[in-house]
């Protein structure tokens, strides 16, 4: 699996996974795309620039089938400390990738001394509750609608 920056290339796969409702139901937007609304999207992704080198959206590739499995972002949205949010293709749920991704996000966010990130899940994602459990995320705080993770002293 390669994490690498998305390219325009990445459209079809990106589409395939913002037009499953399954896939889109627990994730901020909550609802599916058309073709059209997933290319502009994937532009503004494209051009997204951070004055952090570790900030933005990242495709998780499977290097075989050469296909973005897994979305991911990283953004600074609370004050200065960035939030991780992902989507995995429905195909290749089951399969850790999430969790694979998280991983390499987090070894970034050491490198760059991101020294905390947060995490907004609903509560009914239990597999993303699971799987950032399983990265070392604490609940810091929740409402009747979500958990809100937190992981901190990234830097060594």
């Amino acid at each position: 699996m390669l994490l690498r920056r998305f390219l325009e290339s990445d459209l079809e796969d990106i589409c395939e996974m913002e037009s499953d409702f399954e896939v889109m139901k627990s994730t901020g937007p909550a609802k599916t795309f058309t073709y059209e609304e997933s290319q502009k999207r994937l532009d503004k992704i494209i051009r997204y620039k951070s004055s952090n080198d570790i900030y933005g959206y990242w495709a998780l590739v499977d290097s075989e089938l050469d296909k973005v499995v897994a979305w991911f972002m990283l953004i600074p949205i609370e004050e200065e400390y960035p939030e991780i949010g992902f989507m995995v293709n429905r195909k290749f749920w089951k399969k850790g990738l999430a969790f694979k991704g998280i991983e390499k996000i987090l070894e970034k966010a050491k490198e760059e001394k991101v020294s905390r990130i947060v995490a907004r899940v609903n509560r009914e994602n239990l597999a993303s509750i699971k799987t950032l459990e399983k990265a070392e995320f604490k609940i810091q705080k929740e409402n009747e609608k979500i958990f809100f993770f937190v992981i901190e002293t990234l830097i060594a």
